[in-house]
């Protein structure tokens, strides 16, 4: 049950964040076309930035320091693997994770009001 409502809750503040940076675009932009952009163009641009944004995300600092903190550092370091790449995959997975369960649900909505 946490789980669901922690994809819930995740759905939910990107929904809010996508409609917030809309509502400012509709406040900025009114119903007209400002130097060749619509308002659909706006959409598609706040979905492209709300894309990319997800996937660069990276919150490595606080997960060294997790790690340094309770000691799971030193069995990270003497695996056969490279630290930075152990890191990069974890981080590429968890934006992976967060595109498809937070993000899309978004870029379809998004579409749905740019056409």
């Amino acid at each position: 049950m946490v789980y669901r409502a922690a994809v819930l809750a995740g759905i939910a503040s990107t929904l809010l964040a996508f409609v917030i940076q809309l509502c400012l675009w509709r406040a900025l932009f009114g119903e007209g076309i400002r130097n060749g952009l619509g308002f659909s163009d706006m959409v598609l641009f706040v979905l492209v930035n709300t894309l990319v944004s997800t996937l660069t995300r990276a919150n490595i600092a606080t997960t060294v320091e997790a790690a340094i903190m309770d000691g799971a550092i030193s069995m990270e370091l003497i695996r056969p693997l490279s630290y930075k790449y152990y890191q990069l995959a974890g981080i590429l997975g968890r934006n992976a994770a967060q595109v498809c369960t937070n993000v899309l649900p978004v870029v379809m909505a998004g579409l749905y009001l740019a056409a």
